[in-house]
C-alpha cells in the first residue's frame, strides 16, 4: 500500500469561490477568512473602509468583479457555470477555480 501524498491537494483550494473568497486568498488572508466573510455578508465587496489594514482585499475583489461584469472571467451560480450575461444574485455569484487561475495567469 502506497503512502498518502500530502502534496496531492491544497486544503485551502475549493472548486469555486465567491469573489470575496477569491480575493482574500489572493491577498493571503485565509487566516482571517471567517471575520472577512462575516463583515462582508452577502455583498460582493467588503464595505469601504472595513479593512484599512488590508487595502489589497477590496481592490482585488473589485478586479474580480470587474472581470466578471466585463465577460473576461466566466462565472456561475453556486459553483455551476451559467451562460455569459445571465443574471445571478450577488450572494450566489461564484467563479470556478480553474477559470480564476487562468484569468489571473493572463492578467496578473
Amino acid at each position: 500500500m502506497e503512502a498518502y501524498d500530502q502534496k496531492s491537494c491544497n486544503p485551502l483550494q475549493k472548486p469555486s469561490y465567491r469573489p470575496i473568497e477569491a480575493a482574500l486568498r489572493w491577498c493571503n488572508l485565509v487566516a482571517h477568512e471567517q471575520h472577512i466573510l462575516q463583515v462582508t455578508g452577502d455583498e460582493l465587496l467588503p464595505p469601504t473602509g472595513a479593512f484599512p489594514q488590508w487595502p489589497c482585499l477590496r481592490a482585488n475583489a473589485e478586479k474580480i468583479v470587474d472581470a466578471i461584469q466585463n465577460n473576461e472571467l466566466p462565472y456561475g451560480r453556486n459553483g455551476r457555470a451559467v451562460s455569459p450575461g445571465e443574471w445571478v444574485a450577488k450572494n450566489l455569484l461564484t467563479v470556478r477555480h480553474t477559470d480564476l487561475k487562468k484569468w489571473m495567469a493572463e492578467h496578473y
